[in-house]
C-alpha cells in the first residue's frame, strides 16, 4: 500500500520550487502518493504551469492564508486551512519546507492525528547576517519549540545542520543531511569563443548581494575587454539601480527571468555567486553539472559545493577585490579553468546527483 505524503511550502519559486518539483517528479509513484499545499500567492509561473500539466497526477492545494509576512491572524488561518487539508488527504507523512510552512504546517499537524513530521528548513533565519541578534535568538527559540514536534529535520548542508545544533533546534539523532541534487545535463561540445562570459542566476534580493555583483562586474569588464558578465533573475531589490548602472557598461548584461537555465549555463564560461548566506544553492549545483568553474562567497552551502582551488575559488562576502582577482585568474589561465571544469562535474556526479537525493529521502520516508 502506498504511503501518502503531504508536502507543505509557503513559496514555490526559485530554488525551493526546483526542490519541490524534483520531489514530485522523482519520488516513486508505486510507493508514494503525493499532494502539495502551497502559498496561493507565492507560486511562480513555472510552478503554475507544472501544476496545470500534472493536475491529474498529484493533488494541489493552494492555501490563501499562507503568506511570507508574519501576521498572527493570517498565520492562525493558514494553520486551520492546513488542518482541513490534512483531514481530507489523510497523509501518513507531513513534510514541511522552509520556516513559514514549517511553523504553520507543524502546528496544524499537532491538531491532526499525529503522523510522521519531517521538516526541511532550506536555510535558517539565524543564518542571515543582516538581522539583529535579538531576532536570531527569537527565531532560534521558535525553531527549538517546533523541533519538539518534529520526527526528523532534513538539513541540506553540514553548515545548516551546525546552525541547528548550535541553537539547540533538534537533537543530533533527529537530523539527517540530504544534499540537494539535480539531473544530469547534456553539455554540448565546446566551441572556440572570442569572449569569456561570467554569469549568475539569482533573484534581486538582499541575500544575493546584487550590489557586490555589480561592483565585481564593473571591475572585471573594465580590465578585460574580452569578458562579458551576465545576470539572470527577477525581483525588485536593487533592480532599478542595477539597470540604470549597466546602461554605462554594455558588457554587463541583464538577461531577465529565465524559465529554463540550461541555455544560459551553456553560454557562460564561469559561474559567480555573491550570496551572503545559502542553504545549498541549486544554481551552483546546476553550474557544476554543466562543467563550470565556480567563484563563490565562502558561506554555508557554497563552501560544500566549491572546494577552494579544486573546482573554483571561495572569497569573503562583500570583498569585491578578492572576487575580481579570482575571476581574472581563471580568465587568464585557461588550463586551470579547464581543470576546474572537470572537477566541478566529477564533484557533482559524486555527491549532488538527483537520484542520490531521492534515494535518501525515500529511505527516510520508509523509516
Amino acid at each position: 500500500m502506498r504511503k501518502k505524503v503531504l508536502i507543505i511550502c509557503e513559496t514555490v519559486s526559485g530554488g525551493v520550487r526546483k526542490h519541490i518539483v524534483n520531489l514530485l517528479q522523482y519520488l516513486s509513484p508505486e510507493r508514494f502518493e503525493v499532494a502539495i499545499a502551497y502559498g496561493e500567492k507565492r507560486a511562480d509561473q513555472i510552478f503554475m504551469n507544472f501544476a496545470h500539466e500534472n493536475k491529474e497526477r498529484y493533488r494541489f492545494y493552494p492555501v490563501s492564508a499562507l503568506v511570507r509576512e508574519v501576521r498572527v491572524l493570517k498565520d492562525l488561518k493558514a494553520t486551520w486551512q492546513l488542518k482541513k487539508i490534512m483531514s481530507e488527504f489523510q497523509p501518513d507523512i507531513i513534510h514541511c519546507h522552509s520556516s513559514k510552512a514549517g511553523g504553520a504546517g507543524r502546528l496544524a499537524a499537532l491538531f491532526y492525528r499525529r503522523k510522521k513530521i519531517i521538516y526541511t528548513p532550506h536555510g535558517y533565519i539565524m543564518q542571515y547576517p543582516y538581522i539583529s541578534e535579538r531576532k536570531k535568538r527569537f527565531y532560534g527559540l521558535l525553531e527549538r519549540f517546533l523541533g519538539r514536534f518534529t520526527d526528523y529535520t532534513i538539513n541540506v548542508s553540514k553548515g545548516e545542520q551546525a546552525v541547528g545544533l548550535r541553537h539547540n533546534v533538534f537533537h543530533s539523532h533527529k537530523s539527517v543531511i540530504i544534499y540537494n541534487g539535480v539531473e544530469e545535463r547534456e553539455v554540448p561540445d565546446q566551441r572556440i569563443k572570442k569572449k569569456i562570459v561570467i554569469g549568475t542566476l539569482a533573484r534581486f534580493d538582499q541575500s544575493k548581494d546584487p550590489e557586490a555583483f555589480l561592483e565585481i562586474a564593473k571591475a572585471v569588464v573594465g580590465g578585460n575587454p574580452n569578458v562579458e558578465v551576465w545576470y539572470a533573475g527577477d525581483g525588485e531589490y536593487f533592480k532599478e539601480e542595477f539597470l540604470e548602472t549597466i546602461e554605462h557598461f554594455p558588457r554587463v548584461k541583464y538577461c531577465g527571468f529565465l524559465s529554463s537555465t540550461d541555455q544560459f549555463l551553456n553560454e557562460i564560461d564561469l559561474y559567480l555567486s555573491t550570496s551572503l548566506h545559502e542553504a545549498l544553492p541549486y544554481s551552483v549545483i546546476e553550474a557544476m553539472a554543466m562543467r563550470k568553474p565556480v567563484v563563490a562567497t565562502n558561506v554555508d552551502g557554497n563552501n560544500e559545493l566549491v572546494i577552494h582551488e579544486y573546482n573554483g575559488f571561495l572569497f569573503t562576502p562583500g570583498q569585491v577585490d578578492e572576487a575580481v582577482c579570482y575571476l581574472e585568474k581563471l580568465v587568464n589561465d585557461p588550463s586551470t579553468a579547464c581543470k576546474f571544469q572537470e572537477n566541478s562535474y566529477q564533484l557533482f556526479k559524486e555527491k549532488f546527483h538527483i537520484q542520490a537525493m531521492i534515494n535518501r529521502l525515500e529511505e527516510l520516508y520508509e523509516k
